[in-house]
C-alpha cells in the first residue's frame, strides 16, 4: 500500500488513509501479507526496506503494488518507461558485480542450488563462480573476454589422478597450474 511515507515515519489524511485501508486488508485476509504505508523505494529495494522497515515480510520484495489514488499511479514510471530507460543508458555502465547471485541448476531429477558471484565489464569480459551450498567449494566457474569462452565444472578427471582440474588448480603450486594448462592446450581446438 503505496504512499509518501514508510510506517509511522510521516503524518497527515493521505497517510492516516493508507494506514486504515492496510489495517482493513489485514483484519480481513490475515494470511495475506501487506504492508503499508510504505513507500516505492522501500518496497522494492532490500536495502532500503532494512533501513526504513526491518522485518517486514513484504518491503524490498513487493509485487503488487496499491496506489492510493488515481493520481499517483498516473505519475509513476510504467514498466515499459523503466525498460526503456535502462536501455537507453545502459551504455553508460562500464562494469557490474553481483555478490549474491542465487543459482537453481537440476542434475538429473534432482534440483541443486547454488551461490555464485558474477562480475561484468565492458567490452566482453565475464567471470562467473558458483559454490556449493556448503559454501566452500566452486562447483563451476565460466567465463569470456575478446578471444576466448571457458568453463570449469568440478568433476574428477582421470588426467588428474581422479582430482578435477579446478581442485588441481587451486593447490597454488606453480607445476599444478602448468600441468592444467598443458591438459587445455592439448583438449581444445586453437581458437581463430
Amino acid at each position: 500500500m503505496l504512499s509518501y511515507s514508510t510506517g509511522t515515519s510521516g503524518t497527515g489524511a493521505d497517510v492516516d488513509k493508507v494506514r486504515a485501508a492496510t489495517e482493513l486488508v489485514r483484519t480481513r485476509e490475515p494470511d495475506l501479507l501487506v504492508e503499508g504505508p510504505i513507500q516505492y523505494d522501500a518496497a522494492v529495494e532490500p536495502s532500503v526496506a532494512a533501513t526504513k522497515m526491518p522485518g517486514s515480510k513484504v518491503a524490498g520484495r513487493a509485487t503488487v503494488f496499491i496506489f492510493p489514488d488515481l493520481n499517483t499511479g498516473n505519475n509513476t514510471p510504467t514498466a515499459p518507461d523503466l525498460v526503456t530507460y535502462l536501455n537507453d543508458n545502459s551504455r553508460h555502465v562500464r562494469s557490474m558485480t553481483c555478490q549474491d547471485v542465487d543459482l537453481d541448476v537440476q542434475q538429473g531429477l534432482q534440483p541443486i542450488g547454488l551461490s555464485a558471484k558474477m562480475a561484468c565489464e565492458q567490452p566482453r569480459d565475464f567471470r562467473m563462480s558458483a559454490n556449493s551450498p556448503m559454501g566452500a567449494q566452486s562447483e563451476f566457474q565460466l567465463g569470456s573476454n575478446d578471444r576466448e569462452f571457458w568453463y570449469w565444472i568440478k568433476r574428477s578427471n582421470r588426467y588428474f589422478g581422479g582430482q578435477a582440474p579446478l581442485a588441481r588448480m587451486a593447490a597454488g603450486d606453480v607445476t599444478d597450474l602448468a600441468a592444467v594448462r598443458a591438459y587445455l592446450d592439448a583438449a581444445r581446438a586453437p581458437w581463430s
